[in-house]
């Protein structure tokens, strides 16, 4: 499925769009129970691709394929490159903790609910009394908690269970009304859950969540948990940290960001996925997201402002860039990545021409060598960066 895009000219409404978008995640399941989750990922962004090639006229098929031979060569063969290097990610590790991971470049916004979920897996095989440090006069809101995110995270196979979960967190809420873990939480489910879908509701509570994680960066001792990092190996009072609590924030104010693209208001989008960004500068998703608000505004110099170092961050971006309507098919983004393509193809032959002045003839790393100069000819971008992976 393409990463979302907000068209305000199909005569439905944001919600309704959204409701609809939400609806094709059926895939999603698919995936998680599938060994191959990783392939299963670059098959449905490549169908999603020619899906978006099939809806286009003329001059943007045009556009789209120039762009996709200057990223990959052809889809299928770029595809399947993405795929061999990436086969060591599996969407299963338990050490998934934030959409920090490589993988959320190549994932559509369906999948930041089984990222949580992978979270709340962790968390579960911990002890939520002590990471929570919740005393006895709480424990109402201890059960509470994890009735709810044992529901949330059981909603990724069957949608009912997102009423269950929403009941207990809303329990807890009542108890403990500031707590950012928990609305943090109540904001997805009222961003994914279908049937109580209320992207205002979402936006609440996520800018709720952004606002009490942040107050608790600004005392270290106010901090009461590390709900991002724990390690049931380790004492908890060693491992809290104000980092982890403003990743939290980040994340809640990305969120904000999403909950007001869906609406169409892109200028708010662009002020909420920047105090992300600014926050978590490896956040990139929300560094994406501000790119994508400004290129819905046809801001196209902003937003590839934005992107250049979210590339060399990240190169799998170029990739989402093929997805995404706010910027595929038009002539600002087939400059942008053709520019990125001749400076990662231009850094390697500087770096090839220094390797051949200094490795003697009958070195065996001409070998690598050779298959390096094969890599860079086949004159495209993920190729140039997997030249450039061998040169160091």
């Amino acid at each position: 499925m393409a990463t979302y895009h907000n068209n305000p000219f199909n005569g439905e409404s944001s919600n309704s769009n959204w409701a609809r978008y939400k609806q094709n995640s059926s895939y999603v399941k698919d995936i998680v129970n599938s060994n191959r989750a990783m392939s299963n990922v670059l098959s449905e962004q490549l169908k999603s691709i020619h899906d978006i090639i099939n809806e286009s006229n003329a001059e943007q098929i045009e556009a789209i394929q120039e762009a996709s031979d200057a990223i990959c060569g052809t889809l299928n063969k770029g595809f399947a490159s993405i795929d061999s290097q990436l086969s060591y990610l599996n969407l299963n590790l338990l050490d998934v903790k934030s959409e920090l991971s490589n993988i959320s470049s190549l994932l559509d916004w369906n999948f930041s609910i089984l990222i949580a979920e992978q979270k709340i897996s962790n968390m579960l095989m911990g002890n939520i009394a002590e990471l929570l440090r919740i005393p006895d006069i709480q424990k109402e809101r201890q059960y509470a908690i994890e009735q709810g995110l044992k529901f949330l995270k059981n909603a990724l196979f069957d949608d009912d269970f997102f009423d269950d979960a929403l009941t207990n967190l809303l329990i807890a809420e009542k108890i403990e009304p500031t707590d950012y873990f928990i609305l943090h939480h109540l904001g997805l489910i009222y961003l994914n859950s279908i049937k109580n879908q209320d992207i205002q509701k979402a936006e609440a509570y996520f800018g709720k969540s952004a606002k009490y994680a942040i107050a608790e960066t600004m005392n270290k001792a106010a901090i009461t948990r590390d709900i991002l990092k724990f390690d049931t190996s380790q004492f908890f009072d060693d491992q809290i940290s104000v980092d982890s609590i403003k990743l939290q924030a980040a994340e809640s104010y990305m969120y904000v960001g999403r909950c007001k693209y869906i609406q169409g208001d892109m200028n708010e989008t662009i002020v909420y996925a920047n105090k992300a960004y600014v926050l978590v500068a490896d956040l990139l998703e929300a560094g994406y997201l501000q790119a994508k608000a400004n290129a819905s505004l046809d801001k196209m110099d902003e937003a590839f402002k934005i992107l250049d170092p979210i590339m060399d961050k990240n190169r799998f971006y170029m990739i989402k860039i093929l997805g995404d309507k706010d910027f595929i098919g038009k002539n600002e983004t087939n400059k942008f990545i053709i520019k990125k393509r001749d400076e990662a193809i231009e850094n390697a032959k500087q770096k090839i021409d220094y390797c051949k002045s200094k490795i003697l003839p009958n070195s065996n790393a001409n070998y690598y060598l050779a298959r390096v100069i094969d890599l860079v000819k086949e004159n495209n971008y993920l190729k140039a960066k997997e030249a450039l992976d061998y040169l160091g």
